[in-house]
């Protein structure tokens, strides 16, 4: 048929490479008539329509699952859209969001996204594999992030291009958050992570 296949932009940076198959970017639009479960920002109040971006990461291609934040996705009634490879767009429905953590599942349809060599994370490996290749070749064996530990942190952005450098954990603490007036979803239990 002689056209050219779909694939991710070409990239020098190895880390970006191997990752760029496993993220979409995830924007969320609600009605703010229809914003009924989360704190807005004071633009997000003043404005008619409420649009939030972020990051998903895929982790069923067969069944088209991403997980993404609350943040991003802060309740199940709004219109949803994940931009792959920074060229194709799709529709996505929300499946699941955590009552208590910050954990949104999307479903897209798979049939969109066919023509990219789109890619699951590997959500079975041992979690010190997965630091040792992320990181610095393997000083860390544990399954917990450590002072010191130099990391590749990967950023997509909102125009769905991907930057990354290395980082090392400055500080790692608990943190402590106040009740949300009126009551509305806040995070527990989570810890700080500071990146230098």
């Amino acid at each position: 048929d002689g056209e050219e296949p779909l694939g991710y932009p070409p990239s020098r940076d190895q880390t970006i490479g191997r990752v760029q198959p496993m993220l979409c970017t995830v924007t969320t639009r609600i009605a703010h008539e229809f914003a009924t479960d989360f704190i807005q920002s004071e633009d997000e109040r003043n404005s008619t329509l409420i649009r939030r971006l972020g990051v998903g990461l895929i982790v069923d291609v067969e069944r088209g699952l991403v997980i993404t934040d609350r943040y991003t996705v802060p309740q199940p009634l709004a219109q949803v859209e994940l931009t792959f490879a920074q060229i194709v767009t799709t529709d996505a429905i929300c499946l699941f969001m955590h009552p208590q953590h910050n954990l949104v599942v999307l479903r897209y349809d798979v049939a969109a996204v066919r023509p990219l060599p789109v890619q699951a994370v590997d959500l079975s490996s041992e979690p010190s594999a997965i630091v040792a290749t992320a990181g610095d070749g393997g000083g860390n064996t544990s399954d917990e992030l450590s002072i010191g530990e130099v990391l590749s942190f990967v950023s997509l952005h909102g125009d769905h291009r991907l930057s990354a450098k290395q980082v090392t954990v400055g500080s790692i603490y608990l943190k402590a958050w106040a009740f949300a007036e009126p009551p509305a979803y806040r995070e527990r239990n989570l810890e700080i992570c500071n990146l230098n």
